[in-house]
């Protein structure tokens, strides 16, 4: 990630949200050049990406997970679109999406209903809300101070919110 970020031509900040790890994930990522957010007890996930996105003071706020499922190289598909969207977010449910690695297919069925039921339920005509790429303006990373931080279920959140403002999600 440092390696891509440092080849580009703009500033950035890199913050890791330790959420509780009780293994030697904090020794590993102090070896970093990284700003380091160190939370002793394990909050969740919707709390650790809340708690990074409001440090962070860019006028771009990405959010990834840790385990880079999402390729930090499809930021550069996103930057095409920044002047146009409040939101860019990753998605593996579109036809042209390459998922190299599969969950097993249990899971991918269940991440399909699920996004099935959001769609109905609360956030139109995003196929894929719970992918962990997610690009926010200055304006739409305001959001994450008005959500209730959960363990799972925030990007919902964040994203019914985004509508409800009517702010351009891609």
């Amino acid at each position: 990630i440092l390696t891509y970020l440092n080849s580009k031509d703009f500033s950035f900040e890199v913050i890791i949200v330790n959420d509780g790890s009780t293994d030697n994930t904090l020794e590993t990522i102090k070896k970093l050049s990284v700003r380091i957010i160190n939370l002793k007890i394990n909050h969740g996930k919707g709390y650790a990406v809340q708690t990074g996105m409001k440090a962070g003071i860019g006028d771009y706020k990405l959010f990834m997970d840790a385990d880079n499922a999402t390729d930090i190289l499809e930021l550069d598909n996103f930057l095409k679109y920044i002047n146009d969207f409040d939101i860019i977010i990753g998605s593996r449910a579109l036809k042209n999406s390459q998922i190299i690695k599969h969950q097993p297919w249990f899971k991918e069925l269940f991440g399909k209903v699920g996004n099935l039921i959001i769609r109905l339920l609360s956030v139109k005509n995003i196929h894929d809300t719970q992918c962990g790429f997610k690009l926010f303006n200055k304006q739409s990373a305001e959001l994450f101070k008005q959500i209730k931080p959960s363990r799972w279920g925030f990007d919902v959140q964040i994203l019914k919110l985004a509508q409800q403002q009517n702010l351009k999600i891609k």
